[in-house]
């Protein structure tokens, strides 16, 4: 997962 949001890395978003 490559999360955008640098503020919320503990967050597994996958915003590509």
């Amino acid at each position: 997962n490559f999360p955008l949001d640098l503020a919320a890395v503990e967050i597994p978003s996958t915003n590509g």
